[in-house]
């Protein structure tokens, strides 16, 4: 009776929970098990503050391999497809992914939206078993990776670091996202992002931190880390 009510409870908690996430460079990752169509699978990403994946570098392609390693399923991507250009665009920032990432002979165009699937699933001629973009069409049922960046996050606490322009140079330590880096004192269960606040104009912006700390100041101004929960 008692295993059995430790069981009903465990089950709950991981409900509650929710699905597992994974990190990788200031973005969340999560795999949903159900199979879908194209929007129903796009749906069922937002209702985890999520969209759909999108690959902007080859790493990041590199990293969600990892995770789908040795799979035998296929997974939607946030390809929309454009009738005048007859192109497919990312949904979010609406660049073409890199060609490096398509399969062999595609897009060819059969489908209006696109899978990450290994070659020797969609049968090309070289029958890899390396996962690249593919187009199908929109009706068929497969798996999705959602994606949520850092700034979707719940923000856990918001505090001045420096007050200076002087002092910026010791805090840059690693990208945590192409153009922003994290605070060298922030702990290793948080997320941080780097904000700077003008007096004058009362505005705050994200901060672009750089290795060289060549990039312009603005006088006067307050420099604030927000910190977020990880993933």
């Amino acid at each position: 009776m008692l295993l059995s009510l430790i069981w009903i409870f465990t089950q709950l908690l991981l409900q509650i929970r929710g699905q597992t996430w994974h990190e990788f460079e200031g973005h969340c990752y999560t795999i949903l098990s159900v199979k879908n169509n194209f929007d129903t699978c796009k749906y069922s990403c937002q209702q985890y503050g999520a969209y759909i994946l999108e690959l902007e570098a080859e790493l990041e392609l590199q990293f969600v391999r990892t995770l789908i390693d040795g799979s035998t399923d296929q997974y939607w991507v946030g390809l929309d497809f454009n009738n005048s250009t007859q192109k497919f665009y990312w949904d979010r920032d609406g660049q073409e992914p890199l060609s490096s990432m398509w399969m062999t002979s595609e897009p060819n165009l059969s489908g209006r939206c696109v899978r990450l699937a290994t070659e020797a699933q969609a049968g090309t001629s070289s029958g890899a078993n390396t996962f690249l973009l593919g187009d199908h069409y929109c009706t068929s049922s497969y798996r999705v990776i959602c994606e949520k960046n850092v700034d979707m996050m719940e923000a856990v606490n918001y505090r001045e670091i420096i007050t200076s322009a002087a002092n910026r140079c010791p805090m840059v330590t690693y990208p945590t996202r192409s153009k922003l880096h994290c605070a060298r004192n922030c702990s290793k269960n948080k997320f941080c992002i780097g904000f700077q606040y003008n007096d004058r104009t009362q505005a705050c912006t994200p901060y672009r931190f750089t290795t060289s700390c060549a990039t312009p100041q603005i006088s006067p101004l307050s420099m604030y880390i927000m910190e977020y929960a990880r993933c």
